[in-house]
């Protein structure tokens, strides 16, 4: 039997316990090929322009844009005449997208990427995306470009501006994609970056300098939200545009980093919250295999997935905690807490510790008759292997094999 509950965004997961969550507080990212989301370039097709009273070397990708790295900017934006009077481009400050909702357009390929993508932030943000038929002028376009670039921030100066070009390797490229389409700025442009990382100018491809200044030296608009993050997805690894192998950056301590293309770190989700807040949370309800809604009991006792219905024991928060993590919060106010000893799943916490954290890792290609050949997720508590497991007498939810499990939006 398949449960329609709405109309309203729809995401199916396996619940299983996180071993991701460990990386995060030791600050060791999951390595891809270097610079998988940058705009590679030939130096003749560089052109020097003024940026807000500073000189910079651009792209030149048509007659509306340049581009700076994997950001692309209106040309409007910029000043040739040396004045250094053109206006600030858009950054952490300002450029919102209104309602904290993103309006968007797919005409490239890679949809199945662009996809998961969305879901990811979606889930671990206050922010919506809204696919439209492309009425709506200032809509965010994903379109086959000449590699990874986003505009940032919300551009309403001239409609059809908000672009990202998806000649992306992974959902994760995406996702930073995103990051600037929302207004992120790269991790190392940050106006303290010196107290944690050393650039290294003279490794660096000639013409690609300006990736590696802050946002204050380019005088662009700008803020840090949370410290200094080495998880960040925003942030370049440590070889990103090095003209002799070696690196363009290091720790302080010397050492070096490699890029998370994966999903949005902790403190990436706390900068996102804190540029787009919400006075109400999102809720989720969550639907097994069988077809039946998670239920909470109010936590009286293990988690159940029996209902035939959705109330108030059967809406969800899913508090993100960063790389994939996070923990659920019932209706009664408190944290789902995992007893290894007793193997049961209630919420009863009050607190978050490591009993309350889990780790949400999506998948293709569902095996069980109502998510065959669609998304799911498992859902693992921290440290573990196993999964949600649904007991098909009672529907307990305990840990073991890995159901499936399909999580719905309802407001």
């Amino acid at each position: 039997m398949y449960i329609t509950v709405n109309t309203k965004p729809i995401y199916v997961f396996i619940l299983t316990i996180g071993l991701m969550f460990s990386s995060c507080e030791n600050e060791v990212i999951e390595e891809v090929s270097k610079e998988s989301d940058i705009v590679s370039v030939d130096k003749e097709e560089l052109v020097e322009v003024n940026l807000n009273g500073t000189m910079v070397m651009v792209e030149d990708v048509g007659n509306e844009y340049y581009a700076i790295g994997d950001q692309m900017f209106l040309k409007t934006l910029f000043d040739n005449d040396d004045s250094g009077s053109a206006q600030k481009s858009v950054g952490k400050i300002g450029n919102r997208w209104p309602d904290n909702t993103v309006p968007y357009i797919i005409e490239s390929g890679y949809e199945a990427y662009i996809k998961e993508a969305i879901r990811h932030v979606e889930l671990f943000t206050n922010l919506r995306f809204v696919e439209t038929d492309g009425t709506d002028p200032y809509a965010l376009i994903f379109y086959d470009g000449g590699g990874c670039s986003s505009t940032v921030g919300y551009i309403d100066e001239a409609e059809h501006s908000n672009y990202i070009s998806v000649n992306c390797s992974s959902a994760g490229s995406i996702i930073h994609e995103i990051g600037h389409a929302v207004g992120l700025w790269h991790e190392q442009s940050r106006a303290d970056r010196d107290e944690y990382i050393e650039v290294f100018f003279d490794n660096i491809i000639s013409g690609q300098e300006h990736n590696f200044q802050t946002y204050v030296a380019q005088n662009l608009d700008g803020d840090e939200y949370s410290a200094f993050d080495f998880n960040s997805i925003m942030l370049y690894d440590s070889f990103a545009f090095t003209s002799n192998g070696q690196a363009t950056m290091r720790k302080i301590d010397g050492t070096s980093f490699s890029a998370n293309r994966t999903s949005l770190s902790f403190r990436d989700i706390k900068g996102l919250s804190t540029m787009y807040p919400v006075a109400t949370p999102k809720l989720f309800s969550i639907t097994g295999d069988n077809g039946l809604y998670v239920s909470s009991e109010n936590g009286s006792k293990s988690i159940t997935c029996n209902r035939t219905e959705v109330g108030p024991w059967e809406e969800f928060e899913f508090i993100p905690i960063g790389l994939g993590n996070f923990a659920l919060r019932a209706s009664n106010g408190k944290y789902l807490t995992y007893d290894s000893d007793a193997n049961s799943l209630l919420f009863n916490g009050d607190d978050l510790g490591n009993s309350q954290k889990f780790t949400v890792t999506e998948y293709s290609y569902g095996q069980s008759d109502l998510f065959y050949g669609s998304w799911y997720y498992h859902l693992t508590p921290k440290g573990g292997i196993q999964g949600f497991n649904i007991n098909d007498e009672d529907g307990t939810v305990t840990i073991g094999s890995n159901n499936e499990f399909r999580i719905t939006l309802l407001n």
